[in-house]
């Protein structure tokens, strides 16, 4: 999608989602009501007990419900209701001081997809804001059942879960500060017909559990951060136009009875029916398999880190990449990968740094499968290096499954945008001279670091610089460090 396409997108969607509220009334909600229980303030609340009445019947167009944090234990929030495009309704959730439950909280008896959801907007129900709620507990935080339309979620946690947040047909959707930890399949899922969506400053943890490892976590069968479609081969539409911007997902990871098994984890993961799909200032990192797996059509990264993942970036179909940086992981840094005899991945990236870490196993660019000398990947003015010398490593830098498989590789060599390979590089005086070359890199932690792997032999005009947007560290340092301070000791 190009940056003109994704502009006139982002302009609809804002009009759409944040046009002039007129609201008609205001009710209250806490647990247990209070005084006259008529809703009309703090003081006269609803109790919970009412609240399908509430939100299905008594609440009209235009209309917000403020419900107290607090415990709500396992009854699941029901939504029939629909606002209107000049009309919208809201749930908002407000911090009354109830201690440990800032926001209202709904907890389910069990964790599994039997269990369902304790936050459901059904078919149909549309123009609604859901604020500041929080779900433990089921097969679903939230989930949408089909043909919801410009609903904003915004501020929503949900917590050991199958599924955080379940999308089904959902069209003009926009999800923002919200947070995913400890599900044991899917963060955030756009199951099918998905189109414009925008995803921002959102969260998934896996294990939630920060930093620290957890092998005794579920053994899910491929946890992912951000799950964007399943149905392949089956007749649902695509999902189309989607952003995903300022976003973070770390520790995805399958743990396996026995070792030496295939284990899965990605942090972003794009199956087939997707189209036009932009990845704005996102970091992936410390999961299993890729820190990106993508299938779709029309994919854009920028200013995008893979890290300390099994391997960086995997591209099944087209992708451009501009300022995007890989390092860090165990295997490859980006991998394309198509059919044999049809190939029809084609990656064109610019000012782009693939670096393979000094205990890094695999290339800095591996095709999978291919036609020898077909240029599947285009690198302008970018870099791929590796810590280590030539006898560090058991493949070459430009690799892959068949012979001839680096031909396939396009530096353009003698242009102007010429592309450089460089070894040993973890000492910071050899080419491309990075800044001070750190493994692991945890640049948003450290952000003395974040140049790390700026290059000082090229400045700005080889490979990736973190002049080119500074700000996304300082953000995922305030995402993660919120996040970290949030977590609620709920199993």
């Amino acid at each position: 999608m190009s940056s003109s396409r994704v502009a006139t997108t982002l302009t609809l969607l804002v009009t759409l989602f944040f046009s002039p509220l007129l609201h008609a009334a205001d009710y209250y909600m806490s647990l247990r009501g209070s005084g006259e229980k008529s809703g009309t303030d703090w003081e006269n609340a609803f109790p919970f007990a009412k609240a399908d009445e509430v939100i299905n019947s008594t609440m009209e167009p235009g209309d917000t419900l403020y419900l107290e944090g607090n415990n709500y234990g396992s009854s699941v929030l029901k939504i029939r209701s629909s606002g209107t495009a000049e009309e919208r309704m809201e749930l908002i959730g407000v911090d009354r001081a109830v201690e440990g439950f800032p926001r209202p909280t709904f907890m389910g008896k069990s964790r599994s997809l039997n269990a369902g959801t304790n936050i459901l907007l059904e078919k149909g129900a549309s123009y609604w804001t859901l604020r500041n709620l929080q779900s433990h507990r089921r097969g679903w935080g939230l989930k949408t059942q089909g043909e919801n339309q410009r609903l904003i979620i915004d501020g929503v946690y949900t917590h050991n879960t199958v599924n955080g947040f379940g999308f089904y047909d959902c069209d003009e959707l926009y999800v923002v500060n919200s947070k995913a930890e400890r599900y044991t399949r899917y963060g955030f899922h756009l199951a099918h017909s998905c189109d414009n969506v925008i995803i921002r400053r959102c969260y998934a943890d896996c294990t939630g559990t920060g930093d620290e490892p957890d092998p005794s976590w579920w053994r899910a069968s491929n946890p992912v951060g951000f799950y964007f479609h399943t149905d392949r081969g089956k007749d649902n539409p695509y999902n189309t136009q989607i952003l995903v911007e300022d976003c973070v997902t770390r520790n995805n990871r399958e743990v396996t009875p026995q070792a030496g098994d295939f284990e899965q984890g990605d942090g972003f993961m794009v199956e087939f029916r997707n189209r036009d799909l932009t990845f704005r200032r996102c970091l992936s990192y410390d999961n299993q398999q890729g820190a990106y797996d993508m299938k779709g059509e029309e994919q854009v990264f920028e200013d995008c880190f893979a890290l300390r993942s099994g391997n960086g970036f995997k591209i099944w179909n087209n992708a451009t990449m501009t300022n995007c940086i890989a390092t860090g992981t165990r295997g490859n840094t980006v991998m394309l990968i198509g059919k044999k005899d049809n190939p029809t991945h084609i990656l064109e990236a610019e000012y782009c740094t693939f670096n393979v870490s000094s205990y890094g196993g695999g290339a800095g660019i591996w095709i999978e499968r291919g036609k020898r000398g077909i240029n599947q990947a285009t690198l302008a003015n970018s870099l791929v290096t590796r810590a280590g010398t030539k006898r560090d490593y058991k493949k070459y830098s430009l690799a892959g499954g068949y012979s001839g498989a680096g031909g396939n590789v396009d530096l353009l060599k003698g242009t102007p945008d010429e592309s450089y390979r460089f070894d040993d590089t973890a000492d910071s005086a050899n080419p491309p001279m990075y800044t001070q070359p750190i493994e692991p890199w945890r640049p948003w932690a450290e952000p003395e670091t974040a140049n790390a792997y700026d290059s000082l032999q090229f400045g700005k005009e080889k490979g990736y610089n973190s002049e080119r947007t500074p700000s996304p560290l300082r953000l995922w340092a305030a995402i993660i460090d919120k996040a970290d301070r949030e977590r609620l000791p709920i199993n």
